[in-house]
């Protein structure tokens, strides 16, 4: 795990089933219990347009950024990173990490794909998430975007991404609005 981390060993607090914790998220612990009941059909129609979008190889490292209880499965490695821990050790798969968009724990340019699904509208500084991501990803990897559309900062989050990414495709989906983008 050592590859992913931009941190030293005596950093971490507690390793279990893949789980790294750093720290929490009290209101997505607190509806874990429930959020595959409200939210995995809505969220299974916009990994499957991303399954569409994004062919990356057994050697690619995926990066699922919100990743809740980890509904994207590819053919690759993915690092699931998300605020609640509750909600991470629901993922079946990959590895775990419990943290925050704004101050991401891996080393630069060590993912060759960034997914975030339905999340960048929960954070508390998007600018900031946005350069993280941009500093984790390699150049020109693929990076996907949704966010709700009746956010009411959804306009000002299509700005951001645009002013930090290179925006290649908008995708509205019923809920969300989708960007395919690619690190500059």
């Amino acid at each position: 795990m050592t590859i992913f981390l931009n941190m030293a060993e005596e950093n971490v607090i507690m390793k279990e089933n893949n789980v790294i914790m750093m720290e929490n998220n009290e209101y997505y612990d607190i509806i874990s219990d429930s959020y595959d009941g409200l939210h995995h059909e809505e969220q299974a129609n916009k990994i499957a347009i991303i399954r569409r979008e994004l062919k990356p190889g057994d050697d690619d490292i995926l990066l699922d950024l919100g990743a809740g209880p980890g509904y994207l499965e590819l053919d690759c490695t993915i690092v699931r990173l998300d605020p609640s821990i509750r909600l991470l050790k629901q993922s079946k798969t990959g590895y775990c990490v419990l943290g925050k968009a704004e101050s991401l724990p891996f080393k630069d340019n060590c993912f060759d794909y960034v997914v975030s699904i339905t999340a960048m509208q929960n954070f508390n500084d998007i600018k900031k998430a946005l350069s993280e991501i941009k500093r984790v990803a390699r150049a020109d990897s693929d990076i996907i975007i949704s966010f709700l559309k009746r956010s009411g900062n959804a306009d000002k989050i299509t700005g951001l991404i645009k002013e930090s990414l290179d925006v290649i495709r908008t995708i509205e989906e019923e809920k969300d609005i989708i960007l395919i983008a690619r690190n500059s």
